[in-house]
């Protein structure tokens, strides 16, 4: 009897086989979807935050941050020793 049990038990997992493996597929499909609408979102935001850090501490703000101070930005350090000496 235990036998019977066993045999149909392994003839009902091999029915089953591709439906799993079907259904499986179909699951991952999803998650990967899901992954890839995620990684899109972080990549736009990492892409924002670098754009913003970047007008806050790229050329034109560091002439505007250099401005406000009272400092030149314009100034050359070459020019300056050479108009110290005459």
């Amino acid at each position: 009897m235990q036998a019977a049990g066993t045999a149909l038990d392994t003839i009902m997992g091999l029915a089953m086989e591709g439906h799993n493996d079907r259904r499986q597929l179909r699951q991952q499909g999803k998650l990967l979807e899901q992954q890839a609408g995620v990684d899109r979102r972080q990549a736009a935001f990492n892409q924002q935050l670098a754009l913003e850090t970047w007008r806050q501490t790229g050329p034109v703000a560091l002439t505007e941050q250099l401005k406000k101070a009272g400092l030149s930005p314009d100034y050359n350090t070459a020019e300056a020793e050479e108009e110290d000496k005459q």
